[in-house]
Protein backbone atom coordinates (compact mmCIF):
# COMPACT_ATOMS: atom_id res chain seq x y z
CA UNK A 1 0.00 0.00 0.00
CA UNK A 2 1.19 3.46 -1.02
CA UNK A 3 0.65 6.72 0.86
CA UNK A 4 0.24 10.39 -1.14
CA UNK A 5 -1.05 13.88 0.13
CA UNK A 6 -4.18 14.38 -1.30
CA UNK A 7 -5.54 17.36 -0.01
CA UNK A 8 -5.73 19.76 -3.27
CA UNK A 9 -8.15 16.89 -4.76
CA UNK A 10 -10.06 16.96 -1.37
CA UNK A 11 -10.17 20.42 -1.91
CA UNK A 12 -11.62 19.69 -4.98
CA UNK A 13 -14.33 17.20 -3.76
CA UNK A 14 -14.91 19.38 -1.65
CA UNK A 15 -16.48 22.16 -4.59
CA UNK A 16 -18.17 19.21 -5.56
CA UNK A 17 -16.74 19.65 -9.15
CA UNK A 18 -16.15 15.71 -10.28
CA UNK A 19 -14.50 16.83 -13.03
CA UNK A 20 -11.62 19.15 -11.66
CA UNK A 21 -11.71 16.60 -8.83
CA UNK A 22 -11.09 13.49 -11.27
CA UNK A 23 -8.56 15.07 -13.50
CA UNK A 24 -6.25 16.72 -10.40
CA UNK A 25 -6.47 12.92 -8.72
CA UNK A 26 -5.07 11.33 -12.42
CA UNK A 27 -2.20 14.49 -12.84
CA UNK A 28 -1.57 13.71 -8.63
CA UNK A 29 -1.26 9.69 -9.92
CA UNK A 30 0.82 10.65 -12.72
CA UNK A 31 2.88 12.91 -10.22
CA UNK A 32 3.39 10.18 -7.40
CA UNK A 33 4.04 7.26 -10.30
CA UNK A 34 7.02 5.76 -8.78
CA UNK A 35 5.31 5.53 -5.05
CA UNK A 36 2.14 3.30 -7.18
CA UNK A 37 2.15 -0.36 -6.91
CA UNK A 38 1.99 -1.02 -10.46
CA UNK A 39 4.17 -4.24 -10.09
CA UNK A 40 1.37 -6.08 -8.52
CA UNK A 41 0.01 -6.53 -12.13
CA UNK A 42 3.13 -6.94 -13.70
CA UNK A 43 3.80 -10.74 -14.80
CA UNK A 44 6.99 -11.39 -15.67
CA UNK A 45 9.05 -7.68 -15.24
CA UNK A 46 8.80 -4.27 -14.30
CA UNK A 47 6.56 -0.54 -14.57
CA UNK A 48 7.82 0.77 -17.52
CA UNK A 49 8.23 4.31 -18.69
CA UNK A 50 4.51 5.03 -19.72
CA UNK A 51 1.05 5.19 -17.16
CA UNK A 52 -1.90 6.92 -18.10
CA UNK A 53 -4.69 7.21 -15.02
CA UNK A 54 -8.76 7.17 -15.30
CA UNK A 55 -10.85 7.61 -12.41
CA UNK A 56 -13.94 5.07 -13.49
CA UNK A 57 -15.70 5.73 -9.50
CA UNK A 58 -15.65 7.87 -6.72
CA UNK A 59 -17.93 7.99 -3.63
CA UNK A 60 -17.69 9.45 -0.39
CA UNK A 61 -18.31 6.50 2.70
CA UNK A 62 -17.58 8.41 6.27
CA UNK A 63 -14.70 10.35 6.17
CA UNK A 64 -13.39 8.84 3.65
CA UNK A 65 -12.78 9.34 -0.32
CA UNK A 66 -12.83 6.05 -2.55
CA UNK A 67 -11.75 5.87 -5.68
CA UNK A 68 -11.18 3.74 -8.64
CA UNK A 69 -8.93 4.21 -11.07
CA UNK A 70 -8.30 2.15 -14.44
CA UNK A 71 -4.31 2.55 -15.06
CA UNK A 72 -2.69 1.76 -18.07
CA UNK A 73 1.12 1.37 -18.63
CA UNK A 74 3.80 -0.86 -20.00
CA UNK A 75 5.38 -3.60 -18.37
CA UNK A 76 8.90 -4.14 -19.76
CA UNK A 77 10.00 -7.42 -19.59
CA UNK A 78 14.07 -8.25 -19.54
CA UNK A 79 15.66 -10.56 -22.01
CA UNK A 80 18.74 -11.46 -20.99
CA UNK A 81 20.27 -8.91 -23.22
CA UNK A 82 20.69 -5.53 -20.97
CA UNK A 83 19.74 -2.87 -24.29
CA UNK A 84 16.67 -4.86 -25.15
CA UNK A 85 13.83 -5.31 -23.10
CA UNK A 86 10.55 -6.50 -24.43
CA UNK A 87 7.62 -5.00 -23.52
CA UNK A 88 3.73 -5.46 -22.81
CA UNK A 89 0.94 -3.30 -22.29
CA UNK A 90 -1.15 -3.70 -18.92
CA UNK A 91 -4.59 -2.22 -17.44
CA UNK A 92 -4.71 -2.80 -13.47
CA UNK A 93 -7.40 -1.21 -11.17
CA UNK A 94 -6.49 1.24 -7.94
CA UNK A 95 -8.02 1.58 -5.10
CA UNK A 96 -7.38 5.14 -4.03
CA UNK A 97 -9.21 5.73 -0.27
CA UNK A 98 -8.68 9.62 0.88
CA UNK A 99 -9.23 10.37 4.34
CA UNK A 100 -11.40 13.71 4.42
CA UNK A 101 -9.43 14.72 8.07
CA UNK A 102 -6.36 14.19 7.06
CA UNK A 103 -6.06 14.48 3.32
CA UNK A 104 -3.91 11.72 3.23
CA UNK A 105 -4.43 9.18 -0.06
CA UNK A 106 -3.86 5.46 0.60
CA UNK A 107 -3.40 3.73 -2.76
CA UNK A 108 -4.04 -0.37 -3.36
CA UNK A 109 -3.85 -2.37 -6.05
CA UNK A 110 -6.80 -4.45 -6.56
CA UNK A 111 -6.96 -8.10 -8.58
CA UNK A 112 -8.35 -6.97 -11.54
CA UNK A 113 -5.54 -6.68 -14.16
CA UNK A 114 -4.76 -8.04 -17.86
CA UNK A 115 -2.63 -7.14 -21.11
CA UNK A 116 -4.96 -4.82 -23.30
CA UNK A 117 -4.78 -3.56 -27.01
CA UNK A 118 -5.33 0.30 -26.51
CA UNK A 119 -7.31 -0.09 -29.90
CA UNK A 120 -10.19 -1.29 -28.13
CA UNK A 121 -10.47 1.09 -24.86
Amino acid sequence: MSSMDSQSVLELWDAEDQVAFNEALETLLSENEWKLPLGDFCEAGVPGDWAEFSVENSIEKESQIISEVMVYFNESIGTGCPDINFKDKRRGKLIVTIDKKTGVGTIESSQDYERFNPEEY
